[in-house]
């Protein structure tokens, strides 16, 4: 770790840990990110390279994890449901539409691989591309059931499409 110091990490003398107290969690994921990336490009020991690169791996997975949890938990209660009986394996219509609809708009909003969300729902990828193919084709032939998805959708993330903005 010698060869790691503050210099060649940051570009200013100001660590950007201390610059603000109050910074959010994600500034500072994006600054750790941000650090294991230039340990990455940078010629440093392989182990250190090595650790960088898991730690970058692990932190992506987490954040995935967080940004699913977050849009199913909003469904889940968009739909009032629990956040269990979301992911149970009832296949009644209700939470099998409610679930299709999560599994649709976390693949929308992060655009993670269906293995992962499948994971989060503890499920196969492959149900997750059903429902997926499922949410979109109905959405080509229904314009109501179109604007409601996307109405969740920006709620979710703090956007609003056009064709929500027009109705």
């Amino acid at each position: 770790m010698a060869e790691l110091t503050d210099h060649t990490v940051f570009l200013s003398s100001a660590h950007p840990f201390c610059a603000q107290p109050g910074c959010a969690t994600n500034d500072l994921i994006e600054t750790l990110k941000q650090i294991l990336q230039r340990v990455l490009a940078g010629n440093g020991s392989p182990q250190l390279a090595g650790f960088a690169q898991r730690a970058l791996a692990e932190m992506e997975r987490i954040q995935a994890a967080n940004g699913l949890a977050t849009i199913s938990e909003f469904v889940a209660h968009t739909f009032h449901l629990s956040r269990d009986a979301l992911k149970s394996r009832s296949k009644d219509q209700r939470r099998t539409f409610c679930r299709q609809v999560a599994m649709h708009l976390c693949r929308r909003i992060t655009g993670k691989p269906f293995a992962i969300i499948g994971a989060h729902f503890d499920r196969h990828h492959s149900t997750c591309i059903h429902a997926f193919s499922l949410i979109e084709r109905r959405m080509q032939r229904d314009a109501a059931f179109r604007l409601f998805i996307e109405q969740l959708e920006g709620q979710i993330t703090g956007t609003l499409s056009a064709t929500t903005a027009a109705a």
